[in-house]
């Protein structure tokens, strides 16, 4: 597993050119994004929204694996610690998933 971000998306990207025979240019513009933005993801200066995250699966074909390590690489990137982005969205668009994380604090709570 790579223990950063920027390393995670620049082999993603140098496989999907690779694979694809696409270049660098082509990817940043399925992505939406300006060349200085994927600079700055990559050299660890920028994470990337959840929008992009999406499209960045998407259009380099992660696998279920790679999407899991690229939230949480992603989580772990901010300054703040964050919930990854999939599991957060996951949690609030299920009302059973909340009201069992809140059983189980409380359960914590009261050992």
């Amino acid at each position: 597993m790579i223990d950063k971000l920027g390393e995670f998306i620049k082999k993603k990207i140098d496989r999907k050119i690779t694979i694809s025979k696409k270049n660098k240019t082509q990817i940043i513009k399925e992505f939406g994004i300006t060349p200085q933005y994927l600079y700055d993801m990559e050299n660890g200066k920028r994470v990337p929204s959840a929008s992009l995250i999406k499209t960045m699966i998407e259009k380099l074909g992660l696998s279920e694996q790679e999407q899991i390590e690229l939230y949480d690489l992603a989580s772990k990137s901010y300054k703040e610690q964050k919930v990854p982005i999939d599991i957060a969205e996951f949690i609030i668009n299920n009302e059973k998933i909340k009201n069992d994380i809140r059983k189980a604090i409380k359960n914590e709570k009261n050992k």
